[in-house]
């Protein structure tokens, strides 16, 4: 029942961001695939789509992640398998449509995880050894 609500909520936060987003100049970023390239993001359309899209109700606010939610998101990936996993999702995660998000929201998305700190190697941490 939870999970049925999550995507509910997901999707209709979805549709809401695409109703009200604004359609950005895309800006040519870096090359995925084979010749394709990926448009530049906008860090702060990218927060906000976070935001608004539904992004934050299931990875966190900062992208953490939760084992019972979704996944942390600040681990290194490239634009091109972020892109896959919005489309085609391989978890039970609602797929975010070209509708829904276009490539260049997805790449401002993308370009505002890659500006959040990245979680602390615990082997680093003394108390823990």
């Amino acid at each position: 029942m939870i999970k049925q609500w999550a995507f509910v909520l997901c999707m209709g936060a979805g549709l809401a961001a695409t109703a009200s987003a604004q359609d950005p100049k895309p800006v040519v970023g870096q090359v995925i695939g084979a010749g394709a390239k990926a448009p530049g993001g906008d860090v702060e359309k990218g927060k906000t789509l976070y935001r608004t899209s539904g992004c934050y109700e299931c990875h966190g606010t900062v992208a953490q992640g939760s084992p019972r939610t979704g996944p942390m998101l600040l681990t290194p990936r490239p634009f091109e398998g972020f892109l896959r996993q919005l489309r085609r999702p391989s978890a039970e995660m609602p797929p975010y449509l070209e509708k829904v998000l276009s490539d260049q929201q997805v790449a401002d998305i993308f370009a505002f995880i890659q500006t959040l700190p990245k979680p602390v190697d615990y082997k680093t941490i003394k108390i823990l050894q």
